[in-house]
This record gives C-alpha cells, structure tokens and sequence, in this order.
C-alpha cells in the first residue's frame, strides 16, 4: 500500500457528521496501533521468555542475554539486543542484533 492509498483510507469521500469523522478517527487510531511497534522497556531474556500474554509487536531491549523460542526457532540474545513478538507466529525476532 502506498502512503496515498493508506491516506485514502482514512480521508477520502464526505465525512458527514462528527460521528462519521470520529469513526474514522478510531479506524486510523486501531490500524496504527496493530501495524506500529510497542516499546515495552528494558528485560532479561528470561523474563521475555516467561511473558504469558506478549502482544504483537512489543518491542524489549534485553538487559541480559539468554534464548527466546524454543527448538529450531530458537534465538541467542545477548545484552542491548532489542527484540519484538510477532503474534502471528509466536515467535520473538531481532530488531537489532549485536552479534
């Protein structure tokens, strides 16, 4: 999608009344929360590994390393590596790798 086609989304046709541009206020405001990253703050992989309920796209800076996954997806962090959730897969990625 293009910045314009993502504009369009939110500002093309006739808006009507308040309630019609406060729908599309919590459309843009809903569509930036799940697609953008969520900084979570700082964490040892252990603790990271241990979160019940990650949400997707939470960002951690890990404050001390250690393995997040488990089995062939598995990934080493070290100390200042910033990681994120993935809720589609289950999986914690690198946003920024160290190593």
């Amino acid at each position: 999608m293009t910045k314009a086609e993502f504009a369009g989304q939110f500002v093309s046709g006739h808006f009507g009344d308040m309630n019609t541009y406060k729908t599309r206020l919590v459309q843009i405001s809903d569509y930036i929360y799940d697609k953008c990253l969520k900084s979570q703050g700082s964490a040892t992989a252990a603790a990271i590994a241990a979160l019940e309920d990650p949400t997707n796209l939470d960002v951690y800076i890990v404050t001390t390393g250690g393995a997040l996954n488990t089995g062939g997806d598995e990934i080493t962090t070290a100390t200042g590596d910033i990681v994120a959730y993935n809720a589609t897969t289950g999986l914690w990625f690198f946003i920024h790798d160290l190593a």
